[in-house]
């Protein structure tokens, strides 16, 4: 019996694979780092801690973005004037400790922060300072800024920018064509969006003439963002583009993962093998910190996400990766996560490994067809469901694995001694 058991806790954890959990949470815009997700819901900054499972607010603001235990946002002044320049009509970045709840004002005003270590970089609209801040003749433009947490100073590039991300080297951003006033991609408009690349040491500005949007970089020095619907990846150093061949928005990198949406759909890719893998998961907006990935899904397509009893909104989700083939691919980016296969090859290139393919098509052979569905029924994915996915961590299992020799020792005194005050 004890030997029956302890083949059972062994197997146990090797029996889930992506772990899709909720936060219980209405909100968009979710970015994860380690254990908590900053998002936001109806003007209002909120982190989620996934281990405590506890929210907090930090009050009005948009466009979080999270660093260690730093949120930052914007917020819009309504009745309070955050920078103390004598009005309340600028928009104003502010960044809050989640562990001491304190929010702090920058002073700075500004649009679409992010931040690296202790630097928080945004870009800044002339027109809201009415300065023109790169020295061009208008007030038109927006302008890279960032301010250091340590020093509380605020440094401006002069650089035109909008949507900035930082690491220890570079920034890369979206410019705008318009606002430089030349067609950077030569196709013959200048209305595009421009991903370029600012050299933190050198302070030099490469402009790549790829149009793109809303670029995010990892500390390997790659940025990836999305063009036309196309998936693409920019090395910061060299500022060479390429494409992943992957349609999709929200992109995200982290390590050699790149996580994505498409048709509702989420969606990995792993640098290493080039190869993309569809997750049958329904998501938008998707954040990826190493092992852990946030996004929001629309409850009209899965059903009651946070036990409300409707399903009219969108909640903040998050997932957990393992290895559950045992074949070094993470699952985020593994196209077959059930059967071991290194090579990740696929030969139609729908993210779904052959190896995966060829057994489904064995076990369609096996099933008899039915047609259970009715009229104007959505069919929902297998691996989605009204309710919360729950995994357990591995780490549970050791622990009842260790502590499963007491339990029977103990558990057969007890049981004996039963015996014995009953008489047999």
């Amino acid at each position: 019996m004890r030997v029956w058991l302890f083949a059972l806790l062994l197997a146990l954890p090797f029996s889930y694979a992506l772990v899709v959990g909720s936060t219980g949470q209405v909100g968009t815009n979710p970015v994860i780092y380690g254990e908590l997700i900053a998002y936001e819901y109806t003007g209002n900054i909120h982190v989620y801690d996934v281990l405590r499972k506890e929210d907090y607010s930090f009050g009005p603001g948009s466009s979080p973005y999270i660093f260690g235990f730093t949120v930052v946002f914007e917020t819009r002044e309504t009745d309070e004037d955050l920078n103390d320049d004598g009005d309340t009509e600028d928009t104003v970045i502010r960044f809050a400790n989640v562990r001491d709840k304190k929010i702090t004002s920058t002073n700075a005003v500004g649009h679409h922060p992010s931040i690296y270590s202790d630097l928080i970089i945004f870009s800044t609209k002339e027109s809201e300072m009415a300065v023109d801040l790169n020295n061009d003749g208008d007030e038109d433009d927006d302008i890279i800024r960032h301010y250091s947490i340590d020093s509380k100073e605020v440094t401006l590039t002069k650089v035109v920018g909008d949507f900035p991300v930082a690491n220890q080297n570079y920034f890369v951003f979206q410019s705008s064509e318009k606002q430089i006033g030349f067609d950077l991609n030569a196709d013959g408009d200048a209305i595009d969006d421009i991903i370029s690349v600012y050299t933190r040491d050198t302070k030099e500005v490469k402009r790549v003439s790829v149009a793109g949007q809303r670029p995010i970089l990892y500390k390997s020095n790659y940025a990836v963002f999305s063009s036309d619907g196309e998936i693409k990846l920019i090395d910061a150093r060299t500022a060479k583009v390429t494409d992943i061949n992957q349609s999709g928005s929200s992109p995200f990198i982290s390590g050699d993962a790149i996580m994505f949406t498409r048709d509702g759909k989420l969606y990995g890719w792993n640098m290493q093998t080039k190869t993309a893998a569809k997750l049958d998961v329904v998501a938008d907006q998707v954040s990826i910190f190493a092992d852990r990935i946030a996004f929001t899904t629309s409850e009209k397509l899965v059903g009651d996400l946070n036990d409300d009893g409707k399903q009219d909104s969108v909640v903040v989700r998050y997932a957990r990766e393992e290895d559950i083939d045992g074949d070094g691919v993470s699952d985020f980016t593994d196209n077959c996560f059930s059967i071991s296969n290194k090579n990740q090859s696929d030969a139609d290139n729908d993210g779904i490994g052959d190896e995966c393919e060829i057994d489904r098509l064995k076990k369609a052979d096996k099933k008899p067809e039915s047609n259970s569905e009715q009229p104007g029924q959505e069919k929902v994915a297998e691996t989605e469901t009204p309710e919360e996915r729950k995994g357990i961590a591995w780490y549970w299992y050791v622990l009842i694995i260790l502590l499963l020799p007491f339990i029977a020792y103990y558990g057969y005194k007890y049981y004996r001694k039963r015996q014995k005050s009953f008489g047999f």
